[in-house]
């Protein structure tokens, strides 16, 4: 019995951390696109989780809400600071804090 208890934890990780490097890619790829679009450099050409957190889905189910933030630059030597919202693999919401002002993509409906 501890074995099968052992074996399911050892599943679930597993599993999670799938999920977790699935939703790191399409939110580095959704923020590089974002980039590319308003012609800034996407710096270190990676993304940070800064917050995992359970929430409901439209359906009612439950996801992992991931927040990740990253940092570009308009001209190569400033930093700006941005923020990508994950629940499950959808991108919610996507936000730059743009010297000339604030860029929000909110995916929620």
């Amino acid at each position: 019995m501890d074995a099968l208890i052992a074996l399911a934890v050892l599943a679930f990780l597993l599993w999670f951390w799938v999920d977790s490097m699935h939703a790191r890619e399409e939110a580095l790829r959704r923020c590089a696109i974002l980039c590319r679009e308003i012609d800034v450099q996407l710096l270190d050409q990676t993304v940070r989780m800064a917050r995992l957190r359970l929430a409901r889905d439209d359906r009612g189910r439950i996801r992992v809400r991931r927040f990740y933030v990253y940092e570009f630059s308009t001209d190569g030597v400033n930093r700006w600071h941005g923020i990508a919202i994950l629940l499950g693999q959808r991108l919610e919401y996507l936000h730059m804090e743009h010297p000339d002002g604030p860029i929000i993509q909110d995916t929620k409906s």
